[in-house]
């Protein structure tokens, strides 16, 4: 897995990229990011919001989660895509395809959560996640 990480002063197509990392290195790098810290300035700097995203190997499975100040502190904004069964032809009909989940609403707990049932392969109780959030 790859692992991408921008930070405040970042423009929107620049990262620190570490690749081959764990699921285990992820979950630690999203411990040890400095959110509230990165939050702050992207706010007075305005180029980006603090991310951390994961991407396979094989490009398939992507997640990201991004952080922003919200009226109660600090909240995330996350999305992810997987291989895995979609609605078609107006709903009537289900195939393979790439599931696309996002939120608005998560807090660090949820945004945390979501890497770990993600880097697990979990992802009907990650789609339980995002529809709860």
């Amino acid at each position: 897995m790859n692992l991408y990480l921008q930070f405040a002063h970042h423009s929107c197509d620049e990262f620190e990229t570490r690749n081959g990392v764990t699921p285990k290195e992820v979950l630690r790098a999203f411990d040890e990011f400095d959110w509230v810290g990165e939050t702050k300035k992207a706010e007075s700097i305005q180029k980006v919001s603090p991310t951390l995203s994961v991407e396979s190997d094989t490009k398939d499975r992507l997640i990201w989660v991004s952080s922003v100040a919200g009226d109660s502190g600090l909240e995330f904004i996350s999305e992810c895509n997987f291989p895995g069964e979609v609605k078609k032809w107006f709903g009537l009909s289900k195939g393979f395809g790439t599931e696309h989940l996002s939120t608005q609403t998560f807090n660090s707990g949820n945004a945390k959560e979501a890497l770990r049932l993600f880097l697990n392969e979990s992802y009907s109780e990650l789609r339980a996640l995002y529809k709860t959030a």
